[in-house]
């Protein structure tokens, strides 16, 4: 009689379980701002442990060393590679990783280009960046009029 008692109470227990909301997690950050390149963007998303304290898009290119990304050469003329750079801080002991989509739009809200992905974020680092390099169009460049930031954390 006592088991059937504890398993009917176990069993309303789970059920309860079920119904109640999970423990909140931040929503995705999600905003546009106008484009610029090589300016940094104040972010101030915080889940959990990771913090993501700024974002830019840095002109990458004509620096001593550093090999292009351009898959076709000669094409130089028309491409310029870019850096996405996203400052965070990870104060756990386990990686985690952002999931970042990162477009710019022209004038009327068209995506041009931009990249989506995920970047692992190291444990117990403070103020580091994780960095995505590619190459775009100079048109596209030219011709963006905002940039769309989406970003989110989870663990690795």
């Amino acid at each position: 009689m006592l088991q059937a008692v504890v398993a009917t109470v176990g069993l309303a227990a789970v059920g309860l379980s079920l119904l109640l909301p999970r423990a909140a997690e931040a929503a995705p950050f999600r905003r546009t701002v106008p484009f610029a390149l090589d300016q940094w963007f104040d972010i101030g998303f915080q889940d959990g442990p990771v913090t993501i304290h700024r974002l830019r898009i840095e002109r990458k290119g004509g620096l001593k060393g550093f090999k292009s990304v351009v898959s076709r050469p000669g094409n130089t003329e028309f491409v310029q590679d870019v850096q996405i750079q996203i400052e965070f801080s990870n104060s756990s002991t386990s990686d985690w990783e952002v999931k970042a989509r990162v477009v710019w739009l022209d004038a009327n809200d068209q995506v041009i280009d931009g990249y989506k992905g995920d970047e692992g974020l190291g444990d117990e680092e403070s103020h580091e960046l994780a960095t995505m390099l590619f190459s775009t169009l100079k048109y596209g460049l030219d011709q963006a009029r905002k940039l769309r930031i989406e970003l989110e954390v989870q663990p690795d």
